[in-house]
């Protein structure tokens, strides 16, 4: 979009920054834009009008939008035209962001703006703006937004990937340490990091109604139920527990990269290889990358920043990585044990005596609670008679 004199004068008088040496960045309300896409939130902020039954997918760069764009849309796909259009991969046509276009990227940076009122509801679009640069009419109205984060770890390491394959052969890698002190300084696309993320998860705290608050790890390690909270929060619960095993298969990250129309041409808003916005997907390749100081200096970073906001984006990954395939899981053990708190249940354990204790013939648990229910009760001894009736080969007595 050709910006007016006003505009022009705007963007002359903010700060300056660069990040990949070429990559010019304006600064505006403390947060990190490329010229073009400053423009086009400003002429977003202004025009957009939101309806009641939008849904805005947000993020930082490089933290999931991508397979976010593509469960959302399968999800909202399930509900809307004739059956023949509902059975059709769609994902297999377009890359996910044709369906789930950028407002600040695809949408306002066409010379005039486009007309979206003639659009059918509900509408999908998808943003990388800060919450306090998105239009009042978002906030506003009963639309709901969906954000996705990820370990900033992985973020820097995703984000770094994805601008070198701008660069040439003879070029190589931009050079690691300038890259990771950038994005510590906050001075990358709609950076800083931390600053994106606390005002989502802010606000969705405040209006979970209306604000969903996702993890990449958590998307990674439970898609079943994340995706099944997902299609909920948008209204479009599912059915049965195939319909949503179908639909993951088909917006895994593995089969995406896979596609053929993933594989070849190059997006036309940012000029990057479609294949770049698909690489490992996985949870902890930071490993690979960071030297420890840099692992120590990002979670340094990391505490101080999130500090007192109840978020850990950093030890949920860890753990989502070494737990991956164990079975184990704390997150749901961490919750129960808040919730059942003062109760004098305990299902943790319980459950890990029972798994311990199978096929031994004892029972711990149930003796235990049997013990505390008949306390004073002035009853017979239930749990001594069971182990009295017990065979003698189950007790472990000579036969």
């Amino acid at each position: 979009m050709d910006p007016d004199d006003s505009t022009k004068i705007i963007l002359d008088q903010l700060p300056r920054g660069s990040f990949f040496e070429n990559l010019d960045l304006r600064q505006r309300d403390g947060f990190w834009y490329r010229p073009r896409h400053l423009e086009a939130a400003v002429a977003c902020y202004s025009r957009f009008e939101a309806r009641d039954d939008d849904v805005i997918l947000a993020s930082a760069m490089k933290t999931g939008s991508t397979w976010l764009k593509a469960l959302c849309f399968s999800i909202m796909q399930r509900h809307c035209g004739g059956d023949g259009e509902k059975n059709e991969d769609l994902l297999a046509v377009h890359h996910p962001a044709f369906y789930v276009q950028t407002l600040e990227v695809q949408v306002y940076t066409a010379n005039p703006p486009p007309d979206l009122s003639g659009m059918q509801s509900p509408r999908l679009f998808h943003t990388h703006l800060p919450y306090s640069a998105l239009p009042e009419s978002i906030k506003k109205s009963k639309c709901k937004t969906v954000y996705i984060t990820r370990n900033p770890k992985d973020t820097f390491v995703s984000m770094w990937h994805f601008f070198n394959t701008r660069r040439t052969p003879e070029q190589g890698p931009y050079p690691l340490e300038d890259a990771f002190e950038s994005f510590c300084n906050g001075v990358f696309h709609y950076g800083p990091f931390f600053d994106h993320v606390l005002q989502y998860w802010n606000q969705s705290l405040k209006m979970p109604h209306k604000i969903l608050f996702l993890k990449y790890e958590d998307l990674q390690r439970n898609p079943k139920d994340q995706v099944k909270r997902l299609a909920s929060f948008l209204g479009k619960p599912f059915a049965d527990g195939e319909e949503v095993e179908e639909l993951i298969r088909k917006c895994s990250l593995e089969r995406l990269k896979n596609l053929e129309v993933n594989k070849k041409g190059v997006d036309p808003w940012v000029g990057m290889p479609n294949s770049a916005f698909f690489r490992k997907g996985v949870v902890g390749d930071w490993e690979n990358v960071l030297t420890p100081e840099m692992n120590d200096r990002l979670d340094q970073i990391t505490c101080m920043k999130l500090k007192g906001s109840g978020l850990d984006l950093v030890h949920d990954a860890t753990t989502c990585k070494k737990l991956e395939g164990s079975g184990l899981d704390l997150e749901h053990d961490a919750t129960t044990c808040m919730k059942l708190e003062g109760s004098g249940l305990d299902l943790e354990h319980d459950a890990t005596t029972c798994m311990k204790l199978e096929t031994s013939g004892l029972d711990l648990v149930h003796d235990a609670a049997t013990t505390m229910n008949l306390e004073g009760s002035g009853r017979s001894d239930l749990m001594h008679d069971e182990i009295t009736c017990m065979k003698p080969e189950a007790r472990g007595d000579p036969a």
